[in-house]
C-alpha cells in the first residue's frame, strides 16, 4: 500500500519531497518449508484410495489450487491433448 502511495505522490502529484519522508517497515522474511522428493513419495504411498492418489497427483503436477482441483470435472479434461481446460 505504501509503495503505491509513494508512486502516486511522486509521479502524479509531483510531491518528491513528501515522498522522501515515507518510511517503510522492515520486511520480515519467512522461509517456506518445501517437502523433499522422498517425503512426497512417502506421503503418496501412504494414500490408500484412488481419489486421494488422483487428487495428490493433480495438485502436484497441474499447479491448481485445492478448490480448483476439487471442482475439476471430467468434461474439463482433454485426454487427447493431456490438458485441463479452465472453466
Amino acid at each position: 500500500m505504501l509503495k503505491s502511495l509513494k508512486i502516486f505522490f511522486r509521479n502524479y502529484l509531483n510531491k518528491e519531497q513528501l515522498v522522501k519522508t515515507f518510511r517503510f517497515p522492515p520486511k520480515t522474511v519467512s522461509l517456506i518449508m518445501v517437502p523433499t522428493k522422498e517425503q512426497l513419495q512417502k506421503f503418496y504411498f501412504a494414500i490408500n484410495n484412488l481419489r486421494g492418489e488422483t487428487l495428490f497427483l493433480l495438485l502436484a503436477t497441474s499447479g491448481r489450487r485445492l478448490n480448483e482441483a476439487l471442482s475439476t470435472e471430467v468434461a474439463n479434461i482433454d485426454l487427447d491433448k493431456r490438458m485441463i481446460i479452465p472453466e
